[in-house]
């Protein structure tokens, strides 16, 4: 009754869409891996001249990687490498930027976001503050875009024209057609050539924004389904609006005669934000390089609902909720409902979050779930606050309820650490514990799309000690599993800046 009224509550009053970051981690994998990588890229532009590596040493996935950044007059340069060494596998990629008053050029390897991303974007769902924007690269095991885009700006006006064409894996049948593409480079399997070109232009002002895209994307293999041709055509149109503290945008796509759209409204006040979003599904596996967001369900053609809403309360903390319901073409309609309260003063950092969502969410992406409940929800609970001096302690506990009658079934993830600062010197102790947790929970940073099943269980305890002075920055940890050998290694990091 009481999960029964808060929904009731939820519905009643005016809902939101932007994002709430404590989402369900199997809806916001790609989200993840991004947040890894801008962080890297934000601590490569800190000096001119970065250089960064990183070697895990791990049995059942050892790698090494390289990340280098020389910022030029106008110009940026990106370099990124990863090798696999179990596979024997080298990934490298790089960027190109250059800038002036008027015009943006990318060569190499980079991503382009256009409006809400519908058919060119990332894995953020966030009002966009530009009509279109070149972005930067993830893993150089991702495919993104690799070719060359060029943006023009002259007061109101925005044009560009952009240009990729890569050979990508793909799984083939016998007769050579393709059966799916892959997202990530792995040699595994054979490939097809993808050649994208487009252009999109409108105009951007303070309080309007507008535009079109037109994209043709071509392989030079069939495709073993009859309704996939090798040629496909798409067509997008977004236009933004912002009155005071209102705030409407939307874009549609059209690909192959099949629309696709994203409609949404927001409003902020003091302390006080909320949007109401709707979208319809497009055609799944065709837009290679789109948005990825946290839908409920994937089936073509379905509705989806977000509604969200937060607000500021007393004493440092923060209320957060969605509600979110997709009418499904293919079967019942699957809901989530999500609440969270956070309190953040100083260096003292608390959060409550509530998750209810039909169990079929997470079945569709992983099919190795388990659950006896139609209704699955999880609790979680965490923190970080300064014990003593340059002492800080944290944890995060998260419970799932997926069998009410046999708890031995339910999962779990507990984490606690300990942070200890002095001068030049960091050290960092954690012991995580878990149980019965998913795929998701071990997907690779490099590599989101391809997840290891790991263990129904394990207890790792790791030691991170880190040193910096002057341009460098050395580290060194240890992880050792009680109850999995091959999640045993050493990570060495080390950093070189250069003013």
């Amino acid at each position: 009754m009481k999960y029964l009224a808060l929904a009731w509550l939820c519905l009643c009053l005016t809902p939101v869409f932007a994002q709430i970051s404590e989402e369900l981690p199997e809806l916001e994998i790609p989200a993840q891996a991004e947040e890894t990588w801008e962080q890297l890229f934000s601590e490569l532009r800190e000096q001119p001249l970065s250089l960064a590596g990183r070697a895990d040493l791990f049995s059942k996935n050892p790698q090494i990687h390289l990340n280098g950044r020389w910022q030029l007059p106008r110009a940026e340069l990106l370099a990124l490498y990863n090798r696999d060494l179990n596979k024997d596998l080298d990934a490298f990629s790089f960027r190109l930027a250059v800038g002036s008053n008027h015009w943006d050029a990318v060569l190499g390897n980079y991503r382009l976001r256009f409006g809400r991303g519908l058919a060119l974007g990332t894995s953020s769902r966030s009002m966009p503050d530009s009509l279109f924007s070149f972005q930067n690269p993830l893993s150089p095991r991702n495919y993104g875009l690799l070719g060359a885009g060029t943006a023009y700006r002259h007061k109101a006006l925005r044009a560009t024209v952009f240009a990729s064409m890569q050979s990508r894996e793909a799984k083939l049948d016998a007769e050579g057609r393709i059966r799916s593409i892959q997202k990530s480079r792995g040699e595994e399997f054979s490939s097809t050539t993808e050649s994208i070109l487009g252009a999109a232009a409108g105009i951007s002002l303070p309080s309007v924004n507008a535009g079109i895209l037109c994209q043709r994307l071509e392989y030079d293999r069939e495709f073993v389904n009859p309704e996939m041709s090798r040629t496909h055509w798409m067509a997008s149109a977004y236009a933004g609006l912002k009155l005071k503290r209102i705030r409407l945008d939307a874009e549609t796509l059209l690909q192959d005669t099949h629309p696709a759209a994203l409609l949404n409204f927001n409003y902020k006040a003091a302390g006080f934000e909320q949007n109401i979003s709707y979208a319809r599904n497009g055609l799944q596996n065709r837009q290679p390089h789109a948005l990825t967001p946290a839908l409920l369900s994937k089936t073509t053609d379905s509705n989806e609902w977000n509604f969200d809403w937060a607000f500021a309360l007393p004493l440092k903390s923060s209320l957060k909720l969605r509600y979110a319901i997709n009418n499904d073409a293919g079967g019942s309609p699957l809901s989530r409902f999500i609440g969270s309260l956070t309190h953040s003063h100083k260096q003292r950092k608390f959060g409550f979050l509530f998750q209810s969502y039909d169990s079929e969410i997470i079945t569709r992406i992983d099919s190795s779930y388990v659950s006896s409940e139609p209704r699955n929800h999880r609790f979680r609970l965490w923190g970080r606050y300064p014990l003593a001096g340059a002492l800080e302690q944290n944890f995060d506990f998260m419970y799932g309820v997926q069998d009410k009658k046999n708890h031995s079934q339910n999962s779990f993830r507990a984490k606690l650490g300990f942070a200890y600062v002095e001068k030049d010197w960091e050290l960092t102790l954690e012991y995580l514990s878990w149980q019965n947790l998913h795929e998701s929970w071990q997907s690779d940073e490099f590599d989101p799309w391809l997840q290891s099943l790991c263990a129904s269980e394990d207890r790792v305890l790791s030691l991170d000690l880190a040193w910096g002075r002057g341009a460098w920055k050395l580290a060194v940890k240890g992880t050792a599993s009680f109850l999995d050998v091959k999640n045993r290694g050493i990570s060495l990091r080390a950093t070189w800046k250069r003013k």
